[in-house]
């Protein structure tokens, strides 16, 4: 995609690409960004690794998920209650752990299994957030932390205009 955008680039005249390596281009650009690209790459990081990790986590949970249901829902139509209570409790699952809950009160009446279910899953979502916080709040920080890296460029070059000496605005 960027030799495409380089290619279009080149068509307009006065435009010349250099002839740089990514590696080159990636230097000039840490270079280039001064002292703000160090916490700007903490936050990268960060992000980086709450992502796969959330992404691992989701993901495997989903996997088990999908299993437990299968099993506890055959095991509820033979009516096997008792099996798969134990069966949704033993899954370590967000799923079984809510489906658990409203299986043991399966004789105390519908309203009864429905506020289990309601608590148990309002739990279990608290649990499967944990760490979007971090997330979002990198993802907040990071265009400030830009946009302060920009005012202090701007800052910079002022200052470095006015130590040239006679410089007129126009």
């Amino acid at each position: 995609m960027s030799s495409i955008i380089a290619l279009v680039l080149l068509q307009l005249p006065g435009l010349e690409a250099p002839d740089y390596t990514f590696r080159e281009q990636v230097e000039q650009l840490w270079e280039g960004g001064g002292w703000m690209m160090y916490p700007l790459s903490a936050c990268l990081i960060i992000g980086l690794v709450v992502i796969v990790w959330k992404l691992v986590d989701l993901t495997s949970k989903g996997a088990r998920t999908r299993k437990t249901l299968a099993t506890v829902d055959s095991l509820v139509s033979e009516g096997r209650l008792a099996e798969a209570i134990e069966v949704a409790e033993r899954s370590n699952t967000p799923a079984g752990r809510i489906l658990s809950e409203g299986l043991r009160r399966h004789e105390e009446g519908t309203e009864r299994v429905i506020k289990a279910i309601e608590n148990a899953g309002m739990i279990e979502m608290a649990k499967l957030e944990k760490g979007l916080v971090v997330l979002a709040t990198v993802s907040t920080i990071a265009p400030l932390l830009g946009f302060l890296g920009t005012v202090i460029g701007m800052i910079q070059a002022f200052q470095a205009i006015e130590l040239a000496g006679e410089v007129e605005a126009t």
